[in-house]
């Protein structure tokens, strides 16, 4: 079961290279169009190739780039690497070390319309609602799988730009020309002058902490606008999934049509 997956391009392309990150721990596979099976990336052995992943396992989020046709990848002590997949064997170039102390919020990679790439981190905590969820009867004893008081909102939303040149992040505090959108699989960043009714400096996020909401299913999903000025969240509605049972799974993510426009009239999806 894959976790992410990303495209280098349009499926109907014929250069187009999908990129999985996958179970049981964020490993990395791909394939080419043509292909009959999955490729794992497999880490260096002993020998230590500085051309190779250096590890198996821990990458928890992908994006591809135009600019330069590279993957990049991101591991959860937001290390980064480049995966060149244009040769006959796939080439890893280390891009940032691990930041120690970073291993709690989730991370997500984004590119910005201007070609820049930004680490987004996103912290989150268990809370307890004042309104509980109805559950199923035969739920309603089992405390140890269902709790209808707990809520996970995020608490905090941090942004880096990466240097590819100096092989370092840079914090920034502000994106006042764009929209972030948040969640399971890839990630955005909109131009807001090219999309009505977005709001600049914000983050559209989606309830995507796989822990969560495999095992708490009936507990309220956070579907929300979190503001980089105000370090607050709006939340759009009561995502209850006991009001909106299609929200049990899959998760809602966000999507683009190649359309030219936003077509989230409630700005979310399920599929």
């Amino acid at each position: 079961m894959p976790n992410r997956v990303v495209l280098s391009a349009s499926p109907a392309a014929a250069a187009c290279v999908v990129l999985l990150l996958h179970m049981p721990h964020g490993e990395v596979s791909f394939a080419r169009l043509g292909d009959d099976r999955w490729t794992w990336v497999a880490p260096a052995d002993g020998g230590g190739d500085a051309a190779s992943l250096p590890w198996r396992y821990g990458y928890c989020d992908a994006m591809y780039s135009d600019v330069d046709r590279l993957f990049y990848l991101l591991q959860l002590d937001a290390s980064m690497y480049s995966l060149d997949l244009n040769g006959p064997s796939p080439v890893a170039t280390k891009i940032i070390g691990g930041v120690p102390g970073s291993a709690d919020p989730t991370k997500y990679l984004v590119q910005a319309p201007d070609g820049d790439i930004l680490q987004v981190w996103r912290w989150r905590k268990y809370e307890d609602s004042s309104t509980p969820v109805d559950l199923p009867p035969d739920l309603v004893d089992d405390d140890e799988v269902q709790d209808p008081f707990s809520e996970l909102n995020t608490t905090g939303v941090q942004l880096f730009e990466v240097d590819l040149h100096g092989h370092r992040l840079e914090m920034i505090r502000s994106l006042p020309d764009y929209a972030l959108f948040l969640g399971f699989n890839g990630s955005m960043c909109l131009p807001v002058k090219d999309f009505a009714g977005l709001k600049p400096d914000c983050a559209y996020v989606t309830d995507d902490f796989v822990e969560y909401v495999n095992v708490l299913k009936y507990n309220r999903r956070e579907i929300g606008i979190w503001s980089m000025a105000d370090q607050t969240m709006s939340k759009l509605v009561d995502v209850s999934p006991v009001v909106y049972p299609w929200l049990n799974w899959p998760s809602p993510i966000w999507i683009k049509p190649s359309l030219g426009e936003l077509l989230c009239t409630k700005y979310f999806v399920s599929v």
